[in-house]
């Protein structure tokens, strides 16, 4: 059998396909035990000073889209982002 015909039935068998998420799920969970993962990201600097800098990422994208091109850049760079983020979370 070719690899795009194991493939092609794994894709379009619900069934084939739910098993292979099962087993797959399985697999990682035997392997890596239980996940812990608030504990695991509240432990690390990189992401606790992601949290505690969230609010001021946005600014500095804005100012660094108007220093490289003007209010174009900033209009351009930041509406659709927003709008996009904001299309996305009202869903």
């Amino acid at each position: 059998m070719y690899v795009g015909t194991v493939r092609m039935l794994l894709l379009h068998d619900q069934t084939m396909l739910a098993l292979c998420k099962f087993i797959m799920g399985y697999v990682m969970y035997v392997q890596c035990g239980e996940a812990n993962n608030v504990g695991d990201l509240e432990k690390q600097p990189f992401y606790r000073f992601l949290r505690s800098t969230y609010l001021f990422h946005p600014f500095a994208l804005g100012a660094l889209l108007y220093a490289a091109g003007g209010f174009p850049f900033l209009v351009w760079g930041m509406v659709p982002k927003v709008s996009f983020i904001l299309c996305l979370f009202f869903k």
